[in-house]
């Protein structure tokens, strides 16, 4: 290892997943938490506050200076907004230090681009404080995971900064599960009012540690306050009670308890929410069936048909009161600015391999294969967009295609989820958990080298971070919890908030299908920005101390985020650049007598003169490319530049000559080349337009001298017939009937044309065709 740590892990001389955590962790050792891999940002979260990284003063600091920073990264989105809309994309796992990031960049952007818009940090550290209690929620890597995106749009104008945020992909299906709820429903346990809620006796899952959220409840209050949203947080926690009270009998159900029990916490519940119970209890027994021109029949549901009510109830109320609480907080946090640009900056969770993975680690994961593929696509087409401007046509950098393959099998394996939920009811014990796992191995689209068989019942995926082992069990229920018909006719009517504006949808999805629904949509903004910046967020352990560095650790999070595979896709190209200026001013002495040289034949004769193969290097109009390792080697000769002999010395100048003459021949050949096509092209379209003229010259005349053979035909059959005169005017029109029609005549094996009249060509296939040329442009009819 150097003993100077790369700021730019793409200068590193082995680019391998050790050495990049081992410059990752000599530099977290030093202060310096932030490290590039190219266009790419990796922040290394210290767990302590660093003064000397940020402040006025480093605001005001060159790029070069100030080295890999967020302050960088959004002075550069910012410069870039006159091309058009920029987003800045902050991944990693929660408490890697995301919403940390995303302030440092709001504080840079406010100090660049405020006017009369103070506070603006505080309101949206604000608005963090509320989404954490409404979509964060315990798993067992982290204790406060984001189970959403958030996409911070900020509109840039003469009035400051205008911030709207945009929500994608709650997994709101985790609170019919076994796994850990959502803060909030914890913190009205730990802190909220449970005799005016009537959640005394209530049970929901993972309630053993209320301990920690004993202060949640008062600072979610206070967070809403600063937003100007206090008067909706007693109907917030309105709805959270009713449904807490709908999870309780979910819960309980489980264990059997007696009809009266069951139906005295529904009714809590539907006093909570404003439903109506007769209404739910009708929905919750019998199903209704549409006989054609008959009366409907009434079919006695199934326990497990009720609690597939029950969840997709719960589903539906709480995305609603999300969506809800999303737009109020958008309404209150809109300045009216004249925005003209627009930067968005992106929160997303990261890659998720736990103990036990569901439906909801497959979907995450999913969602991470899109993102990083859609990663790798801009960052190398950024590659290419260099190449391009130095000159480099020929330098082609190649997208990895595993991750289509792996694509193109998730597609397949969650298109047959979704059809077996459907049909699943129909045929008992054929549509198990275990038999779908059997047939997601087979599904359309999949391959054996990313699907595989694991434990019962369950398989295994190749992801690009690595293998996960998901299981299938509970899948189908999962899956389910969707708006269903009788729920939404339930809802109708409503006039309690958040309640009161549910709009019916047309088509029910499930919760697959509304994920990739809300995915898909999430990729379309994303490549309509003109530009995308990203930052990769990492914990340095699982204990979220300071002071070191759990390796092993670091390097799963690398993995998680594609930065191994992005540092390998990067050094097949050209990575290291260097300017030609100070490539010329480093080793200028080293090469005597070459004064009055051009940086860019300086440093091609020093490429020669040091021996460097030409497949390591490359000249740009600029820069000089160099391969993975070549910069290193070229640091060391210019810390210690070697003596060069005499033969050498005389190589390099007869190099430089054949150099100069070289490039004087292409120049003179290029230019012949460019006159000469000049001319050719010239010629061509004066020879086109003669012989165009010519040709319809010979047409008009043609179809003159047929008019006159017409009107004399006419004009002699008037007269009184002359047997003599007849038959001379029949031979004369014989021999101009021969003349204008050639007549060919097979003499054996040749061919001879008779009855041509002298002085005028035949007409040519070659006539023939600019003939019907001239009729479609209408030079004649």
């Amino acid at each position: 290892m150097k003993s100077n740590p790369c700021a730019d892990c793409a200068e590193l001389r082995y680019p391998s997943e050790a050495n990049l955590v081992d410059n990752l962790c000599e530099r977290y050792h030093r202060g310096l938490i932030y490290t590039n891999v190219s266009h790419v940002l990796l922040a290394v979260n210290p767990h302590r506050h660093l003064e000397h990284l940020y402040g006025a003063a480093v605001m005001q600091q060159p790029a070069a200076v100030r080295g890999p920073h967020p302050y960088s990264l959004a002075q550069v989105a910012l410069m870039r907004l006159k091309q058009g809309p920029q987003a800045i994309v902050v991944s990693g796992e929660s408490g890697a230090g995301k919403t940390e990031t995303a302030k440092i960049i709001m504080r840079f952007l406010e100090t660049h681009c405020t006017f009369g818009t103070s506070g603006l940090e505080e309101r949206v550290l604000a608005m963090s404080r509320v989404l954490e209690s409404l979509g964060h929620a315990e798993t067992r890597q982290n204790p406060t995971s984001s189970r959403f995106g958030k996409f911070l749009r900020l509109q840039i104008g003469r009035g400051g900064l205008s911030p709207k945020i945009a929500t994608y992909l709650l997994e709101a299906s985790r609170m019919v599960s076994n796994s850990s709820n959502f803060h909030i429903f914890y913190e009205l346990l730990a802190g909220g009012d449970l005799e005016k809620w009537d959640l005394l006796d209530v049970a929901i899952q993972q309630q053993n540690s209320l301990e920690r959220f004993k202060h949640g409840h008062a600072e979610l209050a206070e967070a809403m306050k600063r937003l100007s949203l206090g008067h909706f947080f007693q109907p917030m926690l309105k709805v959270i009670a009713g449904i807490t009270h709908i999870l309780s009998h979910l819960r309980e159900r489980q264990g059997k308890p007696a009809a009266g029990a069951a139906e005295t916490r529904l009714e809590r519940a539907c006093d909570l929410l404003g439903l109506q119970m007769p209404n739910l209890k009708t929905i919750l027994t019998t199903k209704q069936l549409s006989v054609p021109k008959g009366e409907p029949i009434l079919m006695e549901r199934t326990e497990e048909q009720s609690q597939g009510i029950l969840r997709s109830l719960v589903v539906t109320i709480y995305c609603k009161l999300f969506e809800s609480i999303v737009d109020e907080m958008n309404q209150t946090l809109e300045v009216g600015t004249s925005a003209s640009d627009e930067l968005g900056i992106l929160d997303m969770y990261g890659f998720e391999s736990l103990e036990t993975n569901g439906l909801a680690q497959l979907l995450i994961n999913y969602t991470n294969e899109r993102l990083q593929l859609l990663f790798c696509e801009q960052v190398l087409m950024k590659e290419q967009q260099v190449y391009f401007s130095e000159g480099l046509l020929n330098e082609e950098v190649a997208v990895p295609q595993e991750g289509y393959g792996v694509l193109q099998s998730l597609d397949g394996v969650l298109d047959l989820l979704d059809d077996w939920t459907l049909t699943r009811m129909r045929a008992g014990g054929k549509f198990s958990d275990g038999a779908f796992a059997d047939a997601a191995r087979k599904a359309k689209g999949s391959s054996a080298k990313v699907l595989r068989p694991a434990v019962a019942p369950g398989f295994a995926v190749r992801h690009f971070a690595g293998e996960v082992v998901y299981r299938c069990h509970g899948w189908l229920d999962s899956n389910d919890a969707k708006p269903l018909p009788e729920v939404l006719a339930l809802l109708e009517g409503i006039d309690a908030w958040p309640l009161q504006k549910l709009e019916l949808p047309r088509r029910s999805q499930s919760v697959n299908k509304r994920h990739r629904a809300e995915l898909h949509s999430l990729l379309v903004k994303l490549k309509g920005m003109h530009g995308l910046h990203f930052i990769r967020c990492f914990r340095p352990n699982k204990e979220q101390n300071s002071g070191w560095v759990d390796r092993s650790f670091l390097a799963k999070q690398l993995r998680g985020n594609g930065v191994p595979q992005l540092l390998q896709v990067m050094c097949q190209g050209f990575p290291h650049r260097v300017a030609l200026k100070e490539v010329a001013a480093s080793f200028a002495g080293c090469l005597p007598g070459t004064e009055g040289f051009s940086d860019r034949l300086l440093t091609e004769l020093l490429m020669h003169a040091f021996q460097v193969p030409r497949a390591e290097w490359r000249l740009g109009v600029s820069q000089l490319f160099l391969k993975a390792g070549q910069l290193a080697s070229l640091e060391e000769l210019s810390a210690n530049p070697p003596r060069l002999d005499a033969d050498r010395l005389a190589a390099a100048r007869s190099t430089a000559r054949r150099l100069r003459w070289r490039r004087a021949l292409h120049a003179v050949t290029l230019l012949c080349y460019l006159a000469r096509r000049l001319r050719n092209r010239r010629r061509r379209r004066m020879k086109g337009a003669f012989l165009a003229s010519i040709f319809v010259f010979r047409l008009k005349s043609l179809r003159i001298k047929r008019s006159l053979m017409v009107h004399t035909r006419i004009g002699a059959t008037k007269q009184l017939p002359d047997p003599e005169a007849t038959a001379a005017n029949k031979l004369e029109e014989m021999t101009e009937m021969t003349e204008m029609t050639p007549q060919r005549t097979n003499l054996g094996e040749g061919v001879v044309t008779a009855g041509r009249k002298r002085g005028r060509p035949p007409a040519t296939p070659q006539e023939g065709v600019l003939l019907e040329l001239l009729r479609k442009r209408r030079f004649c009819k």
